[in-house]
């Protein structure tokens, strides 16, 4: 028996009730909608902006106290190798992403992983790069920008391919 329970809308829901007493499984679900009001893939595309956002963002706070060389004495060099990750990462990510448009979601997928990877180890990489060149008060928020959009794109990039 199936019943029909919804006002008058697009939507309907559709379910049969459980009258077994130990393990009927009934059919429940939403018909008639346009999908998830969210799109998953364009979600996504927040993660190479937050990328780029933050390798100029780390690349600035360092270059404005003069470490803006590189150099075998430089301790400064472990946030360019962070900011370098960071645009590296956020270069092959916006590719990526442009190419899943052109040959399907499966692109992304297998990408998303990668990705995520890629981020994991850049967490300690920032943390490797502040303790060889100890952020001060100038240069703390790059750092805590840094620890936060790695932690946020790979939370999204977990929820995007669970989805």
């Amino acid at each position: 028996m199936i019943q029909r329970i919804a006002k008058s809308s697009d939507f309907q829901y559709e379910g049969m009730a459980n009258d077994c007493l130990y393990g009927c499984e009934g059919f429940y679900g939403v018909t008639g909608g346009d999908g998830s009001p969210l799109n998953m893939k364009l979600l996504w595309g927040l993660v190479p902006l937050l990328d780029f956002t933050s390798a100029g963002y780390t690349a600035y706070r360092w270059c404005e106290l003069n470490y803006c060389y590189i150099d075998i004495e430089n301790p400064a060099n472990g946030w360019f190798a962070v900011a370098g990750t960071q645009a590296t990462i956020g270069t092959l990510g916006l590719t990526f992403w442009t190419l899943s448009y052109v040959f399907g979601d499966t692109v992304l997928v297998a990408y998303v992983l990668f990705h995520v990877i890629a981020e994991l180890l850049l967490l300690p990489g920032i943390a490797a790069a502040d303790y060889f060149a100890p952020a001060t008060d100038f240069e703390v928020e790059a750092t805590y920008w840094s620890y936060f959009v790695a932690s946020f794109n790979v939370l999204i990039s977990v929820i995007v391919n669970g989805a």
